[in-house]
């Protein structure tokens, strides 16, 4: 997929109705390439069904109705088949999502269902994701083994390198850190910071503090409606919108 006007993500006057229900109007925004986008803001059907956008993820229940151009490295994501288009964008959650078998059944499932799984380069490109996450040493010695066994920051760790086996072009984080210790949420804060020099990423924060620490651009989000995209900075310390600005003086 080629690139258009530099330009990773693209939309145009996006409408969401669930069961003919407003949850987005008209939301339209050009992303970078190689940025952090926070979604922020207090309604938090529109943030989880804009997320959910760019994967189709809302397919899986009936009685959504998605009108408007959703474009991705310049190409229209309707004319995308379903299966390629969950490869090149990938979703994290809070709570790790657990395949059965081992950690390294867990962590090539992805490739299996693309039907793109090879015994040796797959042996490879493991080795290196992990050692680019570093949890290679914690993880070497137990891929073999249950899922289930290791901590939940190596759940989530193996949930993300699962996600970059299949190469994506798009990653997807909603609250990934919310329920890690504060020493491994600093862990996970400075991989997704990193990753963003290979990746274009779209997280919900926990809260606004992380929002302003990993961040380069933020969606505010208020009754369906986007009202404000801009740098993160900029939008925390002098916001434009009056609705913003009243609700950012009581969290940040």
């Amino acid at each position: 997929m080629g690139k258009i006007d530099n330009y990773h993500i693209e939309l145009k006057k996006v409408d969401i109705q669930y069961q003919q229900k407003p949850i987005l109007q008209e939301v339209s925004m050009v992303l970078p390439a190689n940025n952090i986008l926070a979604i922020v803001g207090p309604d938090e059907q529109a943030k989880k069904a804009f997320l959910r956008l760019f994967n189709k993820l809302y397919l899986q229940n009936t009685g959504w109705q998605v009108k408007g151009k959703i474009r991705l490295n310049g190409k229209n994501i309707n004319k995308v088949p379903l299966k390629l288009l969950r490869r090149n964008v990938g979703l994290i959650q809070a709570e790790p999502a657990v395949f059965p078998g081992s950690i390294w059944d867990n962590l090539v499932i992805g490739l299996r269902i693309q039907n793109t799984y090879n015994a040796q380069k797959t042996t490879n490109d493991v080795k290196q994701i992990l050692q680019k996450l570093n949890v290679w040493e914690d993880l070497r010695d137990e891929l073999d083994g249950k899922f289930s066994y290791i901590n939940l920051y190596l759940q989530q760790m193996v949930c993300l390198a699962r996600m970059l086996l299949l190469s994506p072009q798009l990653l997807l984080l909603e609250r990934p850190t919310l329920h890690l210790p504060e020493l491994q949420k600093a862990q996970f804060e400075e991989i997704i910071y990193n990753l963003k020099h290979d990746y274009t990423i779209i997280f919900m924060p926990e809260d606004y503090q992380q929002a302003a620490r990993l961040s380069d651009k933020a969606a505010f989000f208020y009754n369906g409606m986007l009202l404000d995209f801009s740098e993160t900075k900029k939008m925390f310390v002098s916001p434009e919108n009056p609705i913003v600005q009243s609700y950012l003086i009581r969290k940040v």
